[in-house]
């Protein structure tokens, strides 16, 4: 036991005197633009918890051997200068992707240490060929019914040549068109980008989920876009319930809800009545739920069952919600349980029964061994 913890105390303090190294590298992401046997320099500073530590600087991935730096070391925080000449022909077409590193070069330590490598990333793009567009950040805003939703997308001209667009935006709900957004043509310099922005008033959109579909005819193709958006309504749907309990005491009902509306609904509960032929079998509040916007959440409650005999009934749930209610008419089936052969009535009789026979099965052995002794006195 001594010797545990010895190690342990040992172990702690070879762990607190191990340095703890933060380490940054900025800027942290740039973006520039390809162009045959063009040049570009960017100074990088260093940050660095531990001023005498040795930090070896390099490149990796796209362009890397067209790097150099003013220094290949560095001590601590401080700056240093990269400079990239750009190759007659680049790796690929579209975004090359450069790392600048920083690591910390091994040292000797006693304790337990990390090396620790950071690194800042520039994206080079490489226009194609001729003439090229992408879609980025296409995207249309969920609102409930009746309000104004917000669309906006860039094109972005990747190809050598400058382009005409015409953005076109088509919103689907279920399969069907319902509404269509027509920008007018623009024109898009190479190695730039255009901000495309609409608003759409859904009054006369049914709510539910829509599809979004963007697409730009840039002359050379089309590019294209997908994406999905909500149109609300104060609407809560009851989901799933519980359908089956056992006979014979309290059992939980469980209701699981899903709101279709763009806010927060505070304090939602349903209230559930079983019923039959003959009037009402049992009637019962669940538990409230605050419902965040286009969320599930289960309430629930217990229902008395002690007196009810098996069957299927009827039962109503009415969800209680911001002045509103939600109706679901369903069933519910008590079911008996059971019961197995060896209850606790069969276990006691089993026993008396057994204590009987065995007092009865004593008696006549004692009796046969009183005749049998009597016998043998009589022969003697």
């Amino acid at each position: 036991m001594i010797y545990k913890k010895s190690v342990m105390i040992i172990l702690i303090v070879v762990i607190c005197i191990t340095p703890i190294t933060a380490l940054g590298l900025t800027p942290a992401k740039v973006i520039a633009h390809y162009y045959p046997g063009g040049y570009m320099s960017m100074t990088y500073t260093t940050l660095s918890t531990q001023p005498d530590y040795v930090y070896r600087i390099y490149a990796d991935g796209d362009f890397s051997k067209s790097v150099q730096f003013d220094k290949t070391s560095i001590t601590g925080g401080g700056g240093f200068l990269m400079n990239l000449t750009f190759p007659d022909t680049a790796p690929k077409y579209g975004e090359n992707l450069l790392y600048i590193h920083i690591t910390e070069n091994k040292r000797k330590s006693s304790g337990f240490s990390t090396i620790v490598n950071v690194g800042a990333l520039i994206k080079i793009l490489v226009p194609y060929p001729g003439r090229y567009a992408e879609i980025e950040g296409f995207g249309v805003q969920t609102v409930n019914e009746g309000m104004k939703s917000d669309i906006g997308m860039e094109v972005i001209n990747r190809g050598e040549e400058n382009l005409e667009v015409s953005p076109l935006v088509e919103l689907y709900s279920s399969g069907e068109l319902i509404h269509k957004v027509v920008f007018d043509k623009t024109f898009i310099n190479n190695r730039s980008f255009k901000e495309f922005k609409a608003t759409i008033d859904t009054t006369d959109f049914p709510p539910g989920p829509y599809e979004a579909y963007a697409y730009v005819d840039y002359g050379g193709g089309i590019a294209n876009a997908t994406f999905d958006f909500l149109i609300g309504t104060l609407f809560v749907d009851v989901i799933n319930w519980t359908k089956k309990v056992p006979t014979g005491g309290l059992s939980p009902y469980l209701v699981e809800v899903e709101s279709k509306w763009n806010n927060n609904i505070d304090r939602i509960y349903a209230m559930v009545n079983i019923t039959n032929e003959t009037g009402e079998v049992a009637s019962f509040k669940t538990s409230p739920t605050d419902l965040p916007n286009w969320q599930k959440d289960t309430v629930s409650a217990y229902v008395d069952v002690e007196n009810v005999n098996p069957g299927i009934y009827d039962a109503k749930i009415v969800l209680i919600y911001e002045d509103v209610n939600t109706t679901k008419d369903s069933f519910l089936e008590v079911y008996a349980l059971e019961q197995p052969f060896f209850t606790k009535k069969v276990i006691i009789t089993l026993s008396i029964v057994g204590g009987v026979l065995v007092l009865i099965l004593l008696n006549v052995l004692l009796y046969v061994f009183l005749l049998r002794r009597k016998n043998k006195n009589g022969q003697n």
